[in-house]
């Protein structure tokens, strides 16, 4: 499955030239690295491409960086993605004011 990461940094330079995860999975089951394209196998890659920190990601897919600001778009979107997690978070933890009496209401927490 390390083809998918190769191929990434070959050919997907930069997010204009991202490529959706299915996209990758379809390119190993072309290979028959797969037999099948699952949800293992997605899981599978899915876990592979978190361990490659240098690969980036954004709402177009994964892309190898082509310059600063292709990182610092995907730092973006992923922040984007973790703002939203905060504020259920912050809405659980204001259900639960016996077990969260430091926690202020009116401002919630950040980080």
């Amino acid at each position: 499955m390390i083809q998918a990461i190769w191929k990434i940094k070959r050919n997907h330079i930069g997010k204009e030239c991202a490529i959706v995860r299915r996209g990758l999975l379809n390119y190993l089951y072309d290979l028959k690295i797969i037999d099948r394209i699952t949800d293992s196998e997605d899981r599978e890659l899915r876990e592979l491409i978190e361990v490659h920190p240098e690969i980036c990601s954004c709402e177009a897919g994964y892309y190898y960086d082509g310059g600063v600001e292709d990182v610092e778009y995907s730092i973006r979107y992923l922040q984007k993605k973790l703002i939203p997690l905060k504020v259920k978070i912050n809405k659980r933890k204001e259900a639960y004011p016996k077990y969260y009496p430091d926690f202020d209401t009116r401002q919630g927490e950040l980080f």
